[in-house]
């Protein structure tokens, strides 16, 4: 009877032991699978990545795109500068939170740089100047709407939204400069007196 469970624990040990054992080998193809699925996914990002960004411009500066040859010239010169660094940085953004601090300081820059201008419209007498501050405002919104867009967005769209704001803003600030700002260059010597006490922005 002794030598019956003695057996009988044997091939309980047994099957624990197989079971186990196929357990742990069903685990690990599992882990394998899901590992070579991510390492998958993260090579098909990265091309996906690699291969938006090459719709990025780079926006270079240009005596075309001159307005006074003073402050407002150096206010877009280092708006052209903060946008084509957020640029280069796009295929680094996994996360909305990488894509924060680059899109605080465009923020805080644009609305010192149009506050800036709107003061020195006023103080030269710029006959548009209405117009031209609500044409700051529908800019605002719509980067502000892409900004909302990019604190939602995940590590799957986060470069889709990144370029999309990208290329808003290399397209608002060229067309903005050639389109708008040029219209105050008759206005310039007018602007000369306040414009020459303004402080850089700090940033």
């Amino acid at each position: 009877m002794g030598d019956y469970i003695y057996l009988i624990l044997l091939v309980f040990i047994a099957v624990v032991v197989v079971i186990v054992g196929l357990k742990i080998k069903s685990a690990q193809k599992k882990r394998g699978a899901e590992e070579y699925t991510a390492s998958l996914k993260a090579k098909k990002l990265a091309a996906r990545r690699a291969e938006l960004t090459k719709s990025i411009k780079k926006v270079s500066w240009d005596p075309k795109f001159s307005v006074d040859e003073g402050i407002i010239d150096q206010d877009h010169q280092f708006l052209f500068n903060l946008i084509n660094k957020f640029n280069e940085n796009i295929p680094k953004y996994q996360t909305p939170s990488q894509l924060v601090p680059a899109l605080t300081l465009i923020t805080k820059y644009t609305q010192n740089h149009f506050a800036r201008e709107i003061k020195l419209q006023k103080a030269a007498g710029f006959l548009h100047i209405e117009e031209h501050h609500q044409q700051h405002n529908d800019l605002i919104a719509k980067y502000n709407g892409l900004v909302q867009k990019a604190t939602k967005a995940n590590e799957d769209t986060v470069t889709d939204v990144a370029v999309e704001i990208g290329a808003f803003l290399e397209e608002w600030l060229v067309k903005h400069v050639l389109e708008n700002d040029l219209a105050m260059k008759p206005y310039v010597d007018k602007m000369r007196d306040t414009a020459g006490k303004m402080d850089q922005i700090a940033i």
